[in-house]
């Protein structure tokens, strides 16, 4: 995590700064994988968008962390506005993205809260039914 400083000389961020940008890094990483396997493991449409969509929010939100510690620390560190362009661009990044992601999460839950809540209906209709036919 390096940024020059008048000098020309490598600015190093802060250790702990480093330990947790890493542990985010590591984090998105994790959650990203976590989405694509269950992309490809789970049987449904449901459990799969639901299980992409929340891992997926998970590790965007973990990069974002980090690239604002990193931006955050290297700014009280050098006071370059570089770094301070690094924050805001990166914060309006996350507003779309969530943004989107809230969006596409309303989609999911009415498409399949739908599906699902027309489906016990037709369920419990049947059932009733049945068994009025059966007494």
């Amino acid at each position: 995590m390096a940024g020059k400083n008048k000098g020309g000389r490598c600015r190093m961020s802060s250790f702990s700064a480093d330990v947790v940008i890493w542990f985010l890094l590591a984090a998105g990483i994790v959650f990203a994988g976590v989405g694509i396997m269950g992309l490809l493991i789970f049987p449904d449409t449901r459990s799969r968008m639901f299980t992409a969509f929340r891992a997926t929010a998970i590790s965007l939100g973990a990069v974002c962390l980090a690239v604002l510690m990193y931006g955050y620390t290297l700014f009280t560190e050098s006071g370059d506005s570089v770094y301070l362009g690094l924050i805001f661009r990166t914060l309006f990044l996350a507003f779309i993205l969530f943004a989107g992601m809230g969006a596409m999460y309303g989609i999911i839950r009415e498409r399949t809260g739908r599906g699902i809540a027309e489906g016990r209906g037709r369920v419990q209709e049947e059932d009733l039914k049945n068994g009025e036919e059966a007494n």
